[in-house]
């Protein structure tokens, strides 16, 4: 699965132990993005992670690819 830089950093911020826990984690912040692009940056995640199994989620390190 690639991902952008955007998704990367937006999924360290929101990150679980699991997929789904992180899926879990977008939906309630989605509640409180007022900002349209960062809206399209969620759902697109979204989209990507429920294209994942837990397995490939669990070996994307995620960490090791985010950007200041």
């Amino acid at each position: 699965m690639n991902f952008t830089t955007e998704e990367i950093n937006f999924i360290c911020i929101v990150s679980g132990k699991t997929r789904e826990e992180t899926l879990d984690n977008v939906f309630d912040v989605m509640l409180d993005i007022d900002d349209e692009d960062m809206k399209n940056i969620a759902e697109s995640v979204i989209g990507k992670l429920d294209g994942m199994t837990e397995a490939e989620y669990a070996e994307y390190n995620f960490a090791d690819n985010y950007t200041d």
